[in-house]
């Protein structure tokens, strides 16, 4: 006898984001909430930093065995999960340490990765700005 198949809202990257796990949690697809190397890009408008914050620590208390992302090869246990969570946190500790001293966007992006290779500038840039949107609806 097989598990049901449950839907899950899993926003933060989109609004619409879904994921997928059985009853038993043996695994959970979880698409572009997380991926094997990097970080997820939360696009404004699309995603929102505080609900993907959110969703992340949705995901861990489930605490599902497999995580299977959509980019990346499947995961055991939540520790990538809880990893990005504190990644995302300091990132933005950061970003809100160098806004609050005057530097712009820009400072910032070069600040904080520097080296990055160009072509993911634009990508490390709606990052920053997503957590710029969470911080300002904080305030």
């Amino acid at each position: 006898h097989g598990s049901s198949v449950r839907v899950y809202e899993i926003p933060g990257h989109d609004a619409g984001h879904l994921g997928l796990a059985p009853d038993s949690l043996a695994w959970f697809l979880v698409g572009d909430l997380i991926q094997g190397i990097g970080t997820v890009v939360i696009p404004s408008p699309e995603g929102d930093m505080a609900t993907y914050f959110s969703t992340l620590e949705k995901v861990i208390a489930l605490n599902p065995e497999v995580i299977i992302p959509s980019h990346g090869i499947p995961m055991r246990s939540t520790h990538r999960l809880i990893e990005t969570l504190k990644h995302r946190r300091e990132r933005e500790s950061q970003i809100l340490k160098l806004s609050k001293s005057g530097n712009s966007k820009e400072e910032i992006l070069e600040q904080l990765y520097e080296g990055l290779d160009p072509r993911l500038q634009p990508l490390a840039m709606q990052n920053i700005e997503s957590h710029l949107e969470k911080l300002n609806k904080e305030e």
